[in-house]
C-alpha cells in the first residue's frame, strides 16, 4: 500500500512539474528545444535510465522537420522527447529501492 501511494505521489508530482515546464517552453525557440531534448536523452543515456523506444525517435525526427521548416510539429515533438525523458527519471527514483518482497 505504502508503494503505490509513493507511486501515485511522484506520479501526481511530475504531472505537476511537466505542467509548470510545458509553458517554460513554449518560449523557446524550436532549435533550443530540439537541443534541450537531445541533452535530456544524452543525460538519461548516461545514467542508464530506460527510455521509451520512440524517445530518440522523436529527438530525430524533431530535427529533420525543424530542417524541413515545419517547425511547430519538430517543436511538439522535441517536447514529447524531453516529457518522456522527465518520466523515465521519475520512474527510477520512485522505483530505486524496488525488488522482490517476501512475506514470513
Amino acid at each position: 500500500m505504502m508503494m503505490k501511494n509513493a507511486a501515485l505521489l511522484a506520479t501526481l508530482g511530475l504531472a505537476i512539474a511537466g505542467c509548470a515546464t510545458h509553458g517554460a517552453m513554449r518560449s523557446q525557440s524550436t532549435a533550443d528545444t530540439i537541443t534541450s531534448a537531445q541533452q535530456a536523452v544524452a543525460r538519461a543515456q548516461k545514467e542508464h535510465l530506460d527510455l521509451w523506444i520512440s524517445t530518440a525517435k522523436y529527438v530525430k525526427e524533431a530535427e529533420k522537420l525543424n530542417r524541413a521548416g515545419k517547425s511547430a510539429r519538430a517543436r511538439k515533438l522535441a517536447q514529447t522527447a524531453i516529457e518522456q525523458v522527465d518520466l523515465a527519471e521519475a520512474q527510477a527514483k520512485s522505483q530505486a529501492g524496488a525488488g522482490p518482497y517476501y512475506k514470513h
